[in-house]
């Protein structure tokens, strides 16, 4: 991923290339909530800017559960 990332920048997304393999790299390790639900705020805002609102706004309920959940 990293050579993508390189190549292939994600010019839209606020964190660097470091930061979302660092991301990836903790929910690969460890299925951490936190880093997920960061990810997850993070790729709604970016894609509900770009005009996706229906696709999130599909998963209902569980959207919020996917924001809320604790362990």
């Amino acid at each position: 991923m990293e050579w993508e990332f390189m190549n292939f920048p994600l010019n839209k997304f606020h964190m660097n290339s470091k930061e979302i393999l660092k991301s990836v790299s903790n929910i690969l390790d460890n299925a951490d909530i936190k880093t997920q639900q960061k990810l997850l705020e993070t790729v709604e805002k970016l894609f509900r800017k770009e005009g996706y609102d229906k696709v999130f706004d599909n998963w209902g309920d569980k959207l919020d559960w996917m924001k809320k959940f604790q362990k």
